[in-house]
């Protein structure tokens, strides 16, 4: 558990300000998601990601290797497609 601490750390971070923005946009009545908003969806999903890939690399004793390849291949090719998405909108 010690090994995620910052992934955890910076998770409740990202959290905090996507609630805070939420209700910001509630209370001005504009509810519009943009860029910033799918930019702070994404960002959460990573850092879940990235703790699962923390924990697999750290364990590789109870991890098999594929499944160690698998999620880090997965890892990688939702990154690029994510920067496609990104620089198309």
């Amino acid at each position: 558990m010690e090994r995620i601490t910052l992934q955890l750390g910076l998770l409740v971070v990202l959290i905090f300000i996507l609630v805070s923005y939420i209700y910001s946009l509630y209370k001005s009545k504009k509810l519009k998601f943009n860029l910033f908003f799918l930019i702070l969806i994404i960002s959460i999903f990573y850092m879940l990601f990235d703790g699962i890939t923390v924990l697999f690399v750290n364990d590789v004793i109870k991890v098999s290797r594929l499944t160690n390849i698998i999620f880090h291949a997965l890892f990688l090719l939702s990154i690029s497609s994510v920067y496609k998405k990104v620089a198309e909108f």
